[in-house]
């Protein structure tokens, strides 16, 4: 055994190392080459429990048995590669001594070129002790960690932003496995709600927030679920962030819930505040009978339920128009002027047609892009619109329309809501309507009264004047002409006879067409038609305007009332040419069926509107003409227009007539 120092013998070495490996706190041995103890001091002869002298000479690994060979191993390690091993730690050498201990090696060199192994045995027991108690405490908390139902995760922020750990959890609540988190860095970012991702992203720029935070997060199917977090934000000693640690709760069953119920609450807002506007429309609607107020508590309690830019009223006039009566929102986009009164043809319109065939409301969600919208003017703003058919009984009187300026902002819901004041509405504009009527029917029949008064006066002022002025006239003429014959010569008196006889004639005469003008015999003793026949040639002659008389079916005899009724119709429609139609030529057609008889006298003069004339009560012949046929329970028909002529038509019942007439 090649030795350069003698076992045991520490005076060789200088004494200040001598003393160091004398009073060393830690284990100190040198070995040879073959791993024997060449001297050792007393702290490792205390660990290996043998005093010094016993330990010199002796194979180390033996020495802690049953690691020898794991010792032996090391020791070698160094020999061969010449690095020291710092890091072969040792469990308790006996079962009396619980210390762990840490073995370092060294190679250490001579001046002489000799190679010696140096050894230092620490105790470690206390770090080891720590150790292992920090390893049971992560397997614990990992355990943990791997079976919570919330999911655990530490994100790096800096240098490089990456998932250090995300707990299998993850799986469950988002459908992605940590390992798809640990490949895919951005992988949070994309699966967040869009709605959510700035949030996240501040919090991973290292926001400290006091308070939990929800987010919500698109499932690998699609699913959306909510999370409740709690994060904590670790920083360096700049104060920078630098991870981000955390835990996920899956709060979606709640939010689901609370949702839920903010939505029972929402609808019964809403259902009070409907019930509340629907009261209170019914007692606007029904608290007057004018139609323009009603149209316009219908608008403002519309735009209660829903919101629109523009809404007005139609109602139908005639047999097909649709003309816009009351209105709302157009001043805003400077047409108002244009669209009240205006009247539209719905026969062919694709889109009111068929909301008033079929009784049905029509949503159009883009004006653009229907085809069937069509374009007027004073609705050039319109791109979302729908109409509500307004039925009163089974009687369809009009529609209202609400409009935005906006495409695809309605919805059905608010059609549904629309229409719940579509019915009371129509009722109670039908009662306006018929209340209209009623009071310009009483109207009517008080200026028909007070018409008919006065031409009654004036009827009996003037046959007062015919019978003063003419024929009382030629009555004195006559008793004068009959007082002088007495003392005339019988020569004087035939000539005078014959002038007397000629007087008698022209009163005669003139007696008859008195009485025709009041009515002509012949309607009672030969029927209407030669009445009608008569009347026209007379009429012709004195007018100048050439009347052709055509008719049909009138073979049979016609009761007197209906006769009346048809002759004082023509009558009083030839009189009302001669005075304003400003013509030459006018035609009567007479025709009758098994029910009824129809009179129709039609010009091309000057014409009139029928509304105004009607309504003003002035033309007391119109207003007559329909209070005679509507007592002989027939109809009445005037169409006229300025500078388009005029047409008369009464149809009145046969059998209903008789009836009234017995």
């Amino acid at each position: 055994m090649d030795r350069s120092l003698s076992p045991g013998d520490l005076n060789a070495m200088p004494p200040s190392l001598a003393a160091l490996l004398a009073d060393a706190p830690v284990g100190l041995a040198i070995l040879d080459r073959e791993l024997c103890v060449l001297t050792a001091n007393a702290h490792l002869a205390t660990i290996v429990a043998q005093p010094v002298a016993a330990l010199l000479g002796t194979h180390l690994p033996t020495l802690f048995a049953p690691r020898a060979p794991t010792v032996a191993a090391m020791l070698a390690e160094v020999v061969a590669t010449g690095e020291a091993r710092l890091d072969l730690e040792l469990p308790p050498i006996s079962t009396t001594d619980p210390r762990h201990w840490l073995l370092l090696a060294y190679l250490l060199r001579d001046p002489l070129g000799g190679a010696r192994i140096g050894l230092l045995v620490v105790e470690v027991t206390a770090r080891t002790v720590a150790e292992q108690a920090l390893s049971a405490s992560e397997a614990r908390f990992r355990h943990i960690a791997e079976h919570a139902s919330d999911v655990i995760y530490r994100y790096r922020i800096a240098p490089s932003f990456a998932c250090e750990y995300i707990s299998p959890s993850i799986i469950s609540l988002t459908g992605y496995t940590p390992e798809e988190n640990y490949a895919d860095p951005e992988l949070l970012l994309k699966v967040v709600h869009p709605n959510d991702r700035m949030l996240l992203q501040s919090l991973l720029a290292g926001a400290d927030l006091a308070r939990s935070v929800l987010l919500r997060w698109i499932r690998k199917d699609g699913g959306i679920v909510w999370t409740e977090q709690r994060n904590q934000v670790e920083r360096d000693a700049n104060d920078h962030p630098i991870a981000m640690e955390g835990i996920a709760r899956d709060v979606t069953d709640r939010r689901r819930t609370e949702d839920a119920l903010s939505q029972a609450l929402d609808a019964e807002r809403q259902a009070r505040h409907v019930a509340e506007v629907l009261h209170s429309a019914n007692m606007a609607l029904t608290r007057s009978l004018d139609a323009d107020k009603v149209m316009a508590a219908l608008l403002i309690h519309l735009e209660r339920l829903v919101p629109y830019d523009s809404a007005n009223v139609m109602l139908i006039e005639g047999a097909s128009r649709l003309v816009v009566r009351a209105t709302s929102g157009y001043e805003r986009f400077a047409n108002g002027d244009q669209v009240l009164g205006l009247a539209l043809e719905s026969e062919h319109d694709p889109i009111f047609q068929p909301i008033l065939t079929r009784r049905r409301s029509f949503l159009v969600m883009d004006t653009d892009r229907a085809s069937r919208w069509r374009q007027r003017e004073g609705f050039t703003h319109v791109r979302n619109w729908f109409g509500v058919p307004l039925v009163a009984g089974e009687q369809i009187i009009g529609l209202f329309s609400l409009e935005k300026a906006e495409p695809a902002f309605f919805t059905p819901e608010h059609v549904n809501m629309a229409e719940l004041l579509a019915t009371p509405a129509a009722i109670a504009l039908q009662n306006a309507r018929l209340f209209a009527e009623v009071t310009g029917g009483r109207e009517r029949m008080r200026a028909l009264s007070e018409r008919l008064v006065a031409v009654q006066e004036a009827e009996r002022a003037h046959l007062a004047r015919e019978l003063h002025d003419e024929i009382g006239q030629m009555l004195t003429s006559l008793s004068l002409a009959l007082t002088v014959s007495e003392r005339m010569p019988p020569e004087q008196l035939r000539e005078h006879v014959g002038q007397v006889q000629r007087q008698i004639n022209q009163l005669t005469a003139q007696v008859r067409t008195l009485s025709l003008n009041l009515r002509p015999a012949m309607l009672d003793d030969m029927g209407l038609l030669p009445a009608l026949a008569w009347f026209t040639r007379r009429y012709g002659d004195q007018t100048g305007i050439q009347v052709q008389l055509q008719h049909a079916g009138l073979e049979h005899n016609l009761a007197p009332a209906v006769g009346a009724t048809a002759y004082r119709v023509v009558q009083e429609a030839l009189t009302n040419i001669a005075r304003h139609a400003g013509v030459t030529r006018a035609r009567v057609q007479v025709w009758a069926t098994d029910t009824m008889l129809a009179v129709q006298v039609v010009d091309e003069g000057h014409g009139f509107d029928v509304e105004v004339a009607l309504s003003s009560y002035l033309s007391s012949g119109l207003i007559g003409m329909q209070e005679r046929v509507r007592l002989a329970g027939g109809t009445l028909t005037i169409e006229s227009a300025p500078g388009e002529g005029t047409r008369v038509l009464a149809e009145i019942p046969l059998y209903l007539s008789v009836e009234r007439a017995h």
